[in-house]
């Protein structure tokens, strides 16, 4: 199955095109930063501006096209601390939905600190014992412990 994940964030949107196996196996077959900055006003004003979304609906309509031209399905969208930090994110989601066909999920923090441990995992298969996953991202820090595949404890720090 051909797959595409666009990870919104606060600064950056990325996506990866992927052919995930039946046995789990992931082949990465494409992936590009765009720089959205959708966290910009997040802090002080509680909300995504009408800039910053502009932005998001700008990048996003691309990164859909490119994700459609490798013939990806599903094409999956998952938002974190901007996103998750604003009032307004229930018209964020809307927006995006109606702007591009999108379906625009918004992570909580334990969420987007067990994705990023299975993931940082998975790109060691002989790990053994418990090991730490440090995130540094625009908008939050979150510290992941756990033995691979399980979380045992997250942090998220802002």
């Amino acid at each position: 199955m051909r797959i595409a994940a666009i990870d919104v964030g606060t600064n950056t949107s990325l996506l990866l095109v992927a052919d995930v196996y039946p046995d789990g196996r992931m082949e990465p077959l494409f992936d590009e930063q765009r720089f959205v900055r959708l966290g910009k006003g997040v802090d002080a004003e509680k909300r995504v501006n009408a800039e910053a979304m502009e932005r998001l609906r700008t990048t996003l309509i691309a990164q859909r096209d490119i994700a459609l031209e490798w013939n990806a399905s599903p094409i999956v969208v998952g938002a974190t601390s901007a996103s998750r930090d604003a009032r307004n994110r229930q018209e964020l989601i809307e927006f995006v939905r109606r702007e591009t066909g999108l379906e625009y999920g918004i992570l909580s923090g334990e969420q987007e600190a067990e994705w990023t441990f299975l993931g940082a995992a998975s790109a060691f298969p002989d790990l053994q014992g418990t090991v730490a996953v440090l995130d540094i991202g625009g908008g939050s820090t979150e510290i992941i412990l756990g033995d691979p595949p399980q979380v045992t404890t997250t942090y998220t720090i802002r």
